[in-house]
């Protein structure tokens, strides 16, 4: 079925099926049921980009395109942990508009980790912010 099924229908289904504590298990693991659900092809790079549009200012698309300039910049890193961008990298990009005075500090509202290193998750959340946020949380 493709129906979908929100909060009200699903606690009318639980008042209706009260006292039948395995209703919901015996469902879930009907033989058929499974083996759908076991076949049915998770796509984990869409719900990634999903994620990440629902938690910032973006949408999928706008992710989607982040993502490439993320990993164009990445290969400006000159250190061994790929796929990442290091102050060294952030400075080169950013020194021909930012004062290098200000770097540091931008780079430390990227990344969140403080591991010294921005991955694309504190890209996407940094930009989404720098660019999209509430005034608060652009002088963050």
């Amino acid at each position: 079925h493709d129906e979908i099924v929100t909060q009200e229908k699903f606690l009318l289904w639980l008042e209706s099926h009260q006292g039948h504590t395995t209703t919901i298990t015996d469902w879930l693991m009907d033989d058929q049921r499974l083996h759908e659900l076991l076949a049915s092809p998770v796509d984990r790079i869409s719900d990634q980009y999903s994620i990440l549009a629902g938690v910032t200012h973006l949408s999928d698309i706008e992710v989607k395109d982040l993502e490439k300039t993320y990993y164009y910049l990445c290969t400006y890193s000159n250190i061994s942990r790929q796929q990442q961008i290091t102050l060294e990298t952030f400075s080169n990009i950013l020194t021909p508009v930012l004062p290098p005075i200000l770097i540091p500090g931008f780079f430390d509202a990227f990344d969140e980790n403080r591991d010294g290193c921005i991955d694309f998750k504190e890209f996407v959340c940094g930009i989404s912010a720098a660019c999209r946020g509430q005034r608060l949380e652009r002088y963050k």
